[in-house]
């Protein structure tokens, strides 16, 4: 999966302190790897729910002593909803567009992510150098960038930055509106006028997508849903 695993332990620390985690809070990690966020989680936490897809890597950490508020579950943590106050996540640098996207659609307080720096600017892009992600993301989060994580960081090392994002959500999707807004986006290059026409829609103007806001483009999204 193109994965690069944290072994900076400072690093670590530095991202699980930004989730300001409590021991109230229910924490989801997704991705654990090798578990280098994992145990500083759980010194902090009152449950920890922690989802690897890799059956070695979950093996590995299965293998461990467990702290006694870890759940370890072998899976596709993006595949369903989850119940959950906090996510800490060092996403694999493929899955971050289906992390997005999928914690869109949840219902937390807080989320830390790790993403590489080119996926961190697509998500705040402005105008016309917006992708559907970038106007998902501005409509369902406040994101702010807290700090980069340079590749020596990481084992192997990419050949890239990546950047510790603070997520916390604005508006709650639905995975109908994200589909939509990706449907309007690969139509792009013509005016929402002969889009909508696509799809049995009325509309009146010339504009583009680049010529609308975000708000304006999730509006036009649901009518499509």
């Amino acid at each position: 999966m193109g994965q690069h695993f944290l072994k900076s332990d400072d690093a670590a620390r530095r991202i699980v302190d930004a989730a300001g985690i409590t021991d109230q809070d229910t924490v989801l990690e997704i991705g654990p790897g090798r578990g280098e966020l994992t145990g500083h989680i759980c010194r902090r936490a009152k449950k920890v729910t922690a989802v690897e897809l890799d059956r070695y890597l979950y093996m590995c950490l299965k293998s461990k002593p467990n702290p006694g508020n870890l759940d370890l579950v072998c899976g596709d943590g993006f595949s369903d909803d989850a119940s959950f106050d906090i996510l800490v996540s060092a996403l694999p640098y493929s899955q971050s567009r289906r992390a997005v996207e999928w914690l869109s659609r949840q219902e937390f307080s807080k989320a830390i992510i790790m993403v590489q720096q080119e996926f961190a600017d697509k998500l705040t892009a402005k105008d016309r150098d917006r992708r559907a992600i970038s106007v998902l993301a501005s409509w369902a989060f406040d994101m702010e960038a807290l700090h980069s994580v340079p590749g020596d960081g990481f084992e192997p090392p990419p050949e890239v930055d990546s950047v510790v994002l603070r997520v916390t959500q604005r508006n709650r999707a639905t995975r109908d509106m994200v589909s939509a807004i990706n449907r309007l986006f690969s139509h792009r290059r013509k005016t929402v006028r002969n889009i909508l026409k696509e799809f049995g829609v009325e509309y009146e103007g010339s504009q583009r997508l680049d010529e609308l806001t975000d708000e304006e483009i999730v509006r036009i999204a649901e009518t499509i849903r």
